[in-house]
């Protein structure tokens, strides 16, 4: 696994946790975001040769013996105590929510009514203010649904991974691969069955997406998707769609989370993971009172702060751990999602997706070409702001400087003063090597084929845009970047 998977607290932590909320109860103000907590009241009686003293009303001790009787308070009820949660079916399959919900309303005194769907049902029934808040893992779709006014508040929660998974025969023979869209490509070259959700789901929109840049065309409901591409369809659920893919002997996309906590009912082994570009975020987004009146603002604001609270987070973290041997959610909660910074010197720079997407954009073609194999990806179109642009607003960078890339997954690159000023880049058209017809252009991208990229730091990706017809190394090509510095004097 990438570093974005890295280790956490022990198990012992979670218990000490679960332990403390046995113990305390956290009320969460209704109006605003702070959390107090309450010692519980407790009636002690005591009786020493026959003389009763009471703390508590309406307490009779008689005897000689002495005895104390514990009694705690009730969470009191919100005056709006009916909240509805519209969430994706990951966090109820993988049995997370099993353990969240009675927590969140032993903490708050809320009635937490979860409705699960894909993320993009999900959403669309808090766009119609028929929910009170979300939990969704769809970045792009949560964009745009906040973009409409449809969200108040959208807070990063935790993220664990897209894998994909088959049949332990592999009849594609993808098993061990390190790119995800290769490999569907190579699904789609074999013809072998995959299963797809089909229901607009965050997974569902995540595998297109990867099938898009591998350059096969696929949609949700389309007459023209190939035969071996089938789709489950709205309702359908993951657990669901990976139960039909181990019984037909298929391949799918799922979320780790699902996978783990119902490999023993398939037939089906993990063949690629580790991508960057299967990450899978999730966010809590409280639905705008503002544009509907009718939502339990209060209540979702108390979700929105348990969710992202120092000891849920601990839960979070710690869940699956005893029964899988390894987490099945990483907590993300407070961490910047700054998706760039550019550094030159004193001069730093952070922009988030929203403020890289205000800058002027390039739009273009990008595609690449591996000599080893051969192969040429089909053209993609791209959005981004020139890497230039980026670098002189930071103050621009000499003949003899170097520009420095720190990417998420790990890697670093390193760019010359040549490749990001004059497209100093090899370029090929059909596959041999050809004279470039147009300056290439070194990108930072946020949309791939008309998808917005998100999550966490980015993942945005340099990109060597070129003619349609032309194609680049993809050696040169960096992704999940979030860091550019200027180095060198």
């Amino acid at each position: 696994m990438k570093n974005w998977l890295s280790g956490k607290p022990m198990l012992w932590h979670v218990l000490m946790v679960m332990g403390l909320v046995a113990l305390s109860l956290i009320t969460v103000a209704c109006g605003t975001a702070t959390s107090v907590t309450t010692t519980p009241v407790t009636s002690t009686t005591t009786t020493m040769s026959a003389v009763t003293t009471s703390t508590a009303a309406n307490t009779t001790t008689t005897g000689t013996n002495t005895s104390t009787t514990t009694t705690t308070t009730a969470t009191p009820k919100p005056a709006n105590p009916e909240l509805i949660l519209s969430s994706t079916t990951s966090t109820r399959d993988s049995g997370l929510m099993d353990v969240l919900v009675p927590l969140f309303e032993q903490e708050t005194g809320y009635d937490l009514k979860p409705i699960y769907n894909g993320s993009g049902a999900a959403m669309a029934l808090g766009a119609a203010g028929n929910a009170d808040v979300l939990l969704v893992h769809s970045p792009a779709a949560e964009v745009t649904f906040m973009a409409q006014g449809n969200g108040g508040e959208r807070l990063l929660v935790m993220h664990n991974d897209f894998i994909i998974v088959g049949p332990p025969s592999d009849p594609a023979g993808i098993k061990g691969m390190t790119s995800a869209v290769a490999a569907l490509a190579k699904i789609a070259a074999a013809k072998v069955n995959f299963y797809s959700r089909g229901d607009n789901s965050g997974t569902d929109v995540a595998e297109k997406t990867l099938f898009k840049q591998a350059g096969v065309k696929v949609a949700d409901g389309s007459a023209s998707n190939p035969s071996w591409y089938i789709e489950g369809g709205a309702g359908t659920g993951m657990a669901t769609l990976l139960s039909i893919a181990s019984d037909k002997g298929g391949y799918t996309i799922t979320d780790r989370s699902t996978y783990l906590a119902t490999q023993n009912t398939l037939s089906l082994s993990i063949m690629v993971q580790g991508d960057p570009g299967l990450l899978n975020v999730y966010h809590v987004i409280t639905v705008n009172s503002q544009k509907f009146p009718k939502v339990n603002a209060a209540g979702a604001k108390a979700f929105a702060d348990f969710m992202v609270s120092p000891d849920t987070q601990a839960v979070i973290a710690q869940y699956g751990i005893t029964q899988y041997g390894q987490a099945l959610f990483f907590a993300d909660a407070g961490k910047p999602e700054t998706a760039l910074t550019v550094i030159k010197g004193s001069v730093t720079n952070t922009y988030t997706m929203a403020q890289l997407q205000a800058l002027p954009s390039t739009t273009g073609w990008g595609s690449t070409f591996t000599a080893g194999t051969g192969i040429t990806t089909p053209g993609v179109q791209y959005i981004g702001i020139t890497l230039s642009s980026l670098i002189q607003a930071a103050g621009g960078m000499m003949p003899t400087q170097s520009v420095k890339f720190t990417c998420a997954n790990g890697s670093v690159a390193t760019y010359t003063y040549a490749q990001v000023y004059q497209g100093a880049f090899n370029v090929w058209t059909g596959g041999n090597p050809d004279k470039s017809i147009n300056q290439p252009l070194p990108v930072v991208v946020y949309s791939v084929g008309g998808s917005i990229l998100d999550g966490v730091n980015g993942p945005l990706e340099i990109v060597i845009m070129t003619a349609q017809i032309q194609s680049s190394d993809p050696a040169v090509w960096v992704k999940t970047v979030n860091k550019i510095e200027i180095i060198g004097q």
